[in-house]
């Protein structure tokens, strides 16, 4: 899975200090083989960021999608489900 629903993808700063966690309204699971490598990072600005993968052995196969601000309820409950 590289991005899971509710949890933090990336992070939105303005001078050196955050101002909100972005994640994903769905989840994105990439499928492969050893061996197959991906590129994963944020594009655009603050208004329009997204998510993109892009396979790194010459072909086109890239996804993009759309992230959100997330809640501060949804970024505290998935810091304490990833520290049990």
């Amino acid at each position: 899975m590289v991005a899971s629903t509710g949890q933090r993808e990336a992070a939105l700063e303005t001078d050196g200090r955050k101002v909100a966690d972005l994640g994903v309204a769905d989840g994105l699971a990439v499928v492969g083989w050893p061996g197959l490598e991906y590129r994963v990072r944020v594009d655009g600005d603050t208004s329009a960021a997204t998510l993109s993968v892009t396979q790194t052995d010459g072909s086109s196969v890239s996804v993009s999608i759309p992230l959100l601000r997330l809640a501060a309820a949804s970024t505290t409950a998935a810091k304490t489900a990833a520290k049990r």
